[in-house]
């Protein structure tokens, strides 16, 4: 369950690998996207030996940071459990994989950047062609650039697309 950080920081110093098996519910539910320990291990330096199910295998880099089974086989889960038992001289590589994978493809301000972009040439691209306004929420935009989206403005009456932190349509 939910721990306070520092809580999962011990925890996460403590261990040597990270195993997270995941699957859909039998009533259908898959909960969706990723488990959010995943990021935190690797970004720690553990190995994660986890389940193709979801958005996991977007997360990880299968062989390289996480061995993965398929969602629903517990033999094929044990044997990469087994596999990496086996090799503890893998486990600082795939750690510092995992690390760099973190540190790449999911800081913060890498992704906040990139959702910014996003966003402009969306609300660009809309203002130069004259579509109706797309209605977009952007909680995420950095207080430096939150001044662009006040520009951007509807092409039919001027109002402005977006502004920081609220949805706004003409």
């Amino acid at each position: 369950g939910l721990q306070p950080f520092e809580v999962l920081r011990r925890e996460l110093e403590a261990a040597d690998i990270l195993l997270a098996p995941s699957r859909t519910a039998s009533d259908g539910d898959s909960e969706g996207g990723a488990p959010t320990i995943l990021l935190e291990a690797q970004a720690a330096g553990l190995p994660v030996v986890a389940t193709t199910h979801a958005d996991i295998p977007y997360v990880v880099v299968a062989g390289k940071s996480a061995l993965l089974a398929p969602e629903g086989d517990p033999a094929a889960l044990a044997e990469c459990l087994k596999s990496l038992l086996e090799s503890p001289e893998r486990w600082a590589e795939m750690g510092r994989a995992g690390r760099r994978h973190v540190e790449q493809e999911h800081d913060v301000r890498t992704t906040a950047a990139g959702l910014e972009e996003t966003y402009f040439a969306l609300m660009t691209e809309s203002a130069m062609t004259g579509r109706a306004s797309p209605k977009i929420m952007a909680p995420a935009v950095g207080e430096a650039s939150a001044w662009l989206l006040d520009l951007l403005a509807c092409p039919d009456c001027q109002a402005p697309l977006v502004k920081a932190g609220a949805a706004l349509a003409c």
